[in-house]
């Protein structure tokens, strides 16, 4: 189905290509030039525009359980996700370039619906049945795609003790019920005459797409490069430089004020915009004072029983990989190691593990504990956990079902070792 909407989007506007005028293409309309007012409307139907070509990309957590068992390193997600980005992009400048070469401004001007009515007019009716084809089958994958990411986000809020309670299947219908229950709005939106798929594409244009496609996306990843606990295979530098972090953030956040302040004329509109632009600033200035930018270190001990899967450890500061002398006992023998990741052989006989690192200047320790079942879901482990941290040192317990623990951390060098329960697997 992706490709097929992929090809009519490269098809669709060819139709174009023989009707194009050059002189079209240079029809030039600027505000304030020749004593042209400004229209607010042009502006928002540019930053809509711009901001859709990165929206559908937030979506990429969907195959995640897919891609992740294929490539653990993520390498090949992150370039799919950029050749896709590039690929849109190049799409609507086809598009942009064919349509307005091929019918003449004033019609385009006057168009109250698509460009595609024009464009049929113009060259016949084959255009508004591809056209029919592809807002049908587009429609359904975005309805998928959404569907799905609603149905993750409520399933991984549920507490891991709910599968017990509920089983498989009531927490399958758990999950599910806000999906079911957006969809019955909606019915009934549609039933009674009052919804507005155009005031829906509206809303999401301005407050979704900036807060889903920019700002929650450089948060998440500003507080990753300092406290992550995985290292992805392709890691783009540059992306986490704070000049970058900042610039995008406030690009993101003045498209939201922008509309607020300058183009949205309506003062519902316009209050609702700002007070979701303040409540932006407030949530960001809330999480950076409870410590979401603080820098971790991260142990990881993972059982993995999926298939293909193998019992690792990782051990991470400051979202690098951080070397460490890890020694491994097996009850008769031990192993030791310095490295920052590395195979368990033998996890059912592992007695403890013990890992001497450096925390980089770490202000928190994270130790992890957990085995992935072979339906690909994590699980957390129990055990004795001995944190040893310059002149401190504590015991704690690792409770089933959490398997982790966030700690505070002082010193250039901590010692910890994690003990298992006999007969844990």
């Amino acid at each position: 189905m992706t490709a097929l909407n992929v090809a009519l989007l490269v098809i669709i506007p060819l139709f174009a290509l023989p009707h194009v005028q050059p002189a079209n293409l240079a029809y030039v309309r600027v505000p304030f030039s020749g004593g042209r007012p400004f229209d607010p409307a042009v502006l928002r139907l540019a930053l809509g525009v711009m901001l859709t070509n990165y929206f559908s990309h937030m979506l990429v957590a969907n195959y995640g359980r897919v891609i992740i068992r294929r490539d653990p390193s993520a390498r090949s997600w992150i370039w799919g996700c950029i050749a896709a980005i590039a690929l849109t992009t190049l799409i609507s400048c086809l598009w942009i370039v064919m349509f307005n070469g091929a019918i003449s401004p004033p019609a385009l001007a006057q168009e109250t619906g698509t460009a595609l009515t024009a464009l049929a007019r113009l060259v016949g009716p084959a255009v508004s049945w591809l056209g029919a084809i592809f807002v049908i089958l587009s429609l359904g994958m975005a309805c998928i795609h959404i569907s799905l990411g609603l149905l993750f986000l409520a399933e991984e809020r549920l507490p891991v003790q709910a599968a017990g309670w509920l089983g498989g299947r009531g927490r399958f219908l758990l999950s599910i019920s806000p999906v079911v229950a957006v969809f019955l709005v909606a019915e009934w939106l549609a039933i009674t005459g009052q919804g507005s798929f155009a005031g829906l594409l509206g809303f999401v244009g301005v407050i979704a797409l900036p807060l889903l496609g920019g700002i929650f996306p450089v948060l998440l990843l500003a507080a990753t490069r300092r406290k992550g606990d995985f290292v992805p295979g392709l890691v783009l530098r540059f992306l986490g430089h704070p000049v970058v972090l900042g610039g995008t953030y406030l690009l993101f956040l003045g498209s939201i004020f922008a509309y607020g302040l300058l183009i949205y004329q309506d003062p519902v509109e316009r209050a609702v915009t700002l007070i979701v632009g303040s409540l932006v600033l407030i949530v960001t200035a809330i999480m950076l004072r409870r410590g979401a930018l603080k820098t971790r270190a991260v142990v990881e001990l993972r059982a993995d029983y999926s298939p293909g899967g193998r019992h690792l450890f990782h051990v991470t500061a400051n979202g690098q990989p951080a070397g460490a002398q890890v020694g491994l006992s097996f009850g008769q023998r031990a192993q030791q190691l310095q490295a920052a990741t590395g195979e368990i052989p033998d996890f059912a006989s592992l007695h403890s593990a013990t890992f001497q690192l450096p925390t980089r200047g770490a202000s928190e320790l994270k130790v992890w504990v957990h085995k992935i079942t072979p339906e690909w879901s994590s699980e957390g482990l129990p055990a004795r956990l001995a944190v040893h941290c310059g002149d401190q040192e504590k015991e704690f317990a690792l409770r089933p079902g959490d398997g982790q623990i966030v700690l505070p951390v002082s010193g250039e060098v901590c010692r910890l070792q994690i003990t298992l329960p006999e007969r844990l697997l």
